[in-house]
C-alpha cells in the first residue's frame, strides 16, 4: 500500500546523505494520486531546504530552487496539466549549474511546456546538510496531500526513454532497472510487489 499524506504535516525525513548532497543534475521521479493541491497548495513531493518538487494550485508541477543572491528560481508545467484523484507519474529534470537552465517536466512520460514563474540571478546554493525530505518540506509546512510511491532521485539527467519506461510500469523495483549507476536515492513506500 502507498504511503499516504494528510495535508496537514506528514514527511519522510531521510535526512542528509554525502552522495544526495549538492547534487548539480539531477532526475525526480514517483507515482504520486493526489486528493488535492496540498498543504498551502503547493504539496511536495521531494525536498531539500534549497530545492522543492511540488504540485501546485494551477494543476501543475512545480520546481524551485533557490540562488546565491536571496532570489528563487521558480518554474511550473502548463496549468491544469496535472490532474487530481488519479494515479499518475511525473517527474522533473534540472541542472542548476547555470540560471538560463529550465527544468523539463513529464507526466505519464511526456515531456510538458515549462514556463518560468521566477527567472534566478546568481549561483544556486549548496544544500550540504539540509535534511532530504518527502511528502513535504523540511519545515513541515507544504505537506503533499494524497499517495506517494516508487519514489526515485537520479544524479543525471535521464533520457526521455528512461522517464517513459519509469512511467509505463507500477511495478515496485522499475527505478533499480533504469539507469540504475545514477540511482542516488530510490524509496518504494510500498508494500505490494505489485503496485497494487
Amino acid at each position: 500500500m502507498p504511503l499516504d499524506f494528510d495535508s496537514v504535516n506528514d514527511l519522510v525525513n531521510c535526512n542528509s546523505a554525502a552522495v544526495i548532497n549538492n547534487v548539480v543534475s539531477k532526475t525526480l521521479s514517483c507515482w504520486m494520486y493526489a486528493d488535492n493541491y496540498g498543504e498551502g497548495n503547493l504539496g511536495n513531493m521531494f525536498a531539500k531546504v534549497n530545492w522543492n518538487f511540488r504540485v501546485d494550485s494551477s494543476g501543475a508541477l512545480n520546481y524551485r530552487n533557490v540562488f546565491s543572491v536571496g532570489t528563487l528560481g521558480v518554474w511550473r508545467s502548463a496549468v491544469n496539466s496535472l490532474n487530481t484523484g488519479a494515479w499518475t507519474h511525473v517527474a522533473v529534470t534540472y541542472v542548476r549549474s547555470s540560471t538560463a537552465n529550465v527544468p523539463t517536466f513529464f507526466i505519464n512520460g511526456s515531456s510538458q511546456t515549462t514556463t518560468t514563474v521566477i527567472q534566478p540571478v546568481g549561483n544556486a546554493n549548496a544544500e550540504n546538510t539540509s535534511a532530504y525530505v518527502l511528502g513535504n518540506n523540511a519545515s513541515a509546512g507544504a505537506t503533499f496531500d494524497g499517495k506517494l510511491e516508487e519514489m526515485a532521485f537520479y544524479n543525471a539527467v535521464l533520457t526521455a526513454e528512461d522517464i517513459l519506461r519509469l512511467a509505463t510500469s507500477r511495478i515496485r523495483g522499475t527505478p533499480l532497472m533504469v539507469a540504475a549507476s545514477n540511482l542516488i536515492a530510490y524509496h518504494p513506500l510500498d508494500e505490494f510487489p505489485d503496485g497494487a
